[in-house]
């Protein structure tokens, strides 16, 4: 594991904003860094390290499915490895995940989550958007405040949490439980006011989810959608009876937050969609309107804001010229 860690500090001194790393046997490592791809010269002659460091449930994983997910972390920096098979190479995709204490806490949309009861909050975007540091963030604001027991389910465990003001239990799929609707149904024996789903990827959990908040838990989670609209489309439609989901979509619903990450001059900066499910947008959910959601969110009524609102509020703040606020907005279209 030490060769690993090293490796990994050598790689983050000389680009210290790198989010990802990609190692290929025989080949030059590549980062990641503000969005951009970077050949090092660093070369992976030897990944044996592999094995050091992965136990032999995931090894077996590995063998049997040619790929494998898991965590691991040291006292400066935690990964997210995925492990996987190219042209008879193995291959590793590490996440840099950024410390609990360098995350933003001053954050009103976290603070305003975190006081939230019971009902379901959902975070999306594309894979690399932030979904899992927002969800941390939240958790880690709900921890240091109130007296809550949370637990997580998560493939695998990303961020290591310490029981403060809340007690926190982290089950991860494979090692922990079985999977993640599993966990779901676990959790409503196990006395818990917060639930963190780390991904909902078919019916039956989206209904155990749906089920846990309307029983009086507050269920966060993630979907891989790119707008408010869309994320609620995804559940109507993978859930049979459309108008039992809508309905308890409509009851339960507190927030859909869709957010991508910029690169700008060497900044990284947060986009989101904020859907609010108020009185009229609950009413939208249960009539099968959701074209008009987006329609509303523009009012900006309660805070909430569109992705293209939100870009126009980085490039005022950041004083962008025309070309780098058309080149941003193109993003947000994309």
């Amino acid at each position: 594991m030490k060769q690993l860690f090293d490796l990994i500090n050598k790689l983050t001194s000389e680009y210290p904003k790198l989010t990802d790393i990609h190692i290929t046997e025989n080949e030059n490592i590549i980062v990641r860094e503000l969005g951009n791809l970077h050949k090092t010269t660093e070369k992976a002659i030897d990944i044996s390290f592999i094995n050091e460091v992965i136990d032999e449930k995931k090894k077996n994983i590995f063998k049997t499915k040619n790929s494998v997910d898991f965590s691991l972390s040291s006292n400066s920096v935690r990964l997210r490895l995925h492990v996987y098979k190219s042209s008879d190479k193995t291959c590793i995709a590490i996440r840099v995940l950024p410390e609990l204490k360098n995350i933003e806490q001053n954050d009103d949309l976290s603070e305003e989550i975190a006081q939230i009861q019971s009902g379901l909050v959902i975070i999306s975007g594309p894979a690399g958007s932030g979904k899992s540091t927002f969800l941390a963030q939240i958790l880690n604001k709900i921890n240091t405040k109130y007296t809550k027991h949370c637990i997580t389910i998560e493939d695998p465990v990303e961020y290591k949490f310490t029981s403060e003001k809340s007690l926190i239990h982290q089950r991860e799929i494979g090692s922990d439980v079985e999977n993640f609707h599993q966990g779901v149904l676990d959790s409503l024996r196990e006395d818990m006011n917060v639930l963190v789903i780390g991904e909902m990827r078919d019916e039956n959990t989206m209904r155990a989810a749906l089920l846990a908040a309307e029983t009086g838990h507050l269920v966060l989670t993630t979907l891989h959608n790119k707008t408010a609209d869309e994320a609620i489309g995804r559940i109507v439609h993978a859930c049979r009876d459309e108008k039992e989901i809508r309905q308890i979509l409509a009851s339960q619903l507190r927030f859909v937050i869709s957010q991508k990450l910029y690169f700008h001059n060497k900044k990284i900066f947060t986009l989101r969609e904020i859907l609010k499910c108020t009185k009229p947008v609950a009413r939208l959910i249960r009539d099968g309107k959701d074209q008009q959601i987006k329609s509303y969110i523009e009012l900006g009524n309660d805070k909430m804001i569109t992705m293209k609102q939100s870009a126009m509020q980085i490039a005022r703040k950041t004083k962008m010229n025309f070309r780098e606020t058309e080149d941003l907005l193109k993003f947000v279209s994309l």
